[in-house]
């Protein structure tokens, strides 16, 4: 068995990469398959995700290389209060997160 991923564009469908890993073990998931093809991303692109990607390191790590990401919020880890930000419309917010203090392994400001 294998997981297999793959980058598209959205307006016409065309595959623009790909990539195949293990289906099971370390570094062998959906976020860590997709960090090893986002190289064919340039800086403006935006990416649309699901909610695996709606956490603050893979976030600061888009941000970082100028990528924009659109997905669902992960409702297991992170609520939001549509009190605060910037509404766009039904169910549609614009927030902006702290850096949690348990993560070590990146240093964005």
């Amino acid at each position: 068995m294998a997981r297999v991923g793959a980058i598209t564009w959205h307006s016409c469908g065309a595959i623009l990469n790909v990539g195949f890993c293990r289906y099971a073990g370390q570094g062998q998931r959906e976020v860590s398959l997709l960090r090893r093809m986002w190289n064919i991303l340039r800086p403006g692109d935006v990416h649309m995700a699901d909610s695996l990607m709606s956490n603050w390191t893979s976030i600061a790590m888009f941000k970082e290389r100028g990528f924009e990401l659109v997905s669902r919020l992960d409702k297991a880890h992170r609520k939001a209060d549509f009190r605060k930000g910037t509404r766009l419309g039904k169910d549609d917010l614009i927030v902006y997160w702290c850096k949690p203090t348990s993560i070590r392994s990146i240093d964005c400001s």
